[in-house]
């Protein structure tokens, strides 16, 4: 009788709203931080290469910020879920709208400037 039964084992009280608030600052912030680390990686590794080190650079930054771009448009997606839902508690949810809205933004902004500069490369 001392062992815990599926019967008896207390539900998670933490509402679903909860959970897609911080599953959306999570988010934001391992996106934020991989971006922050692997944009200037790729950039390092194409020094000294010439225009085959900018090119593998430049295809480099727009897969990485093309990925980080969509996982934040999902953390903005979920966070917006967490903020529709009627449970209390919406600071989490509020600042992973605001982090994702952010990495989003700049995602479109490298994105814009370095496949034109990668088009003129490759011509």
């Amino acid at each position: 009788e001392d062992f815990m039964t599926v019967d008896n084992i207390p539900p998670n009280k933490q509402p679903i709203s909860q959970k897609l608030g911080s599953a959306s600052l999570i988010l934001g912030i391992v996106t934020g931080m991989g971006s922050c680390l692997l944009t200037p990686f790729s950039a390092t590794i194409a020094l000294g290469g010439g225009d085959i080190g900018v090119t593998f650079m430049l295809i480099t930054i727009i897969c990485i910020q093309s990925i980080v771009g969509l996982l934040n448009i999902g953390g903005v997606i979920l966070g917006i879920l967490a903020l529709a839902k009627k449970d209390a508690g919406k600071g989490k949810a509020i600042a992973g709208v605001i982090l994702n809205g952010f990495f989003v933004c700049i995602s479109i902004t490298i994105l814009w400037n370095a496949i034109p500069f990668l088009a003129k490369l490759i011509n």
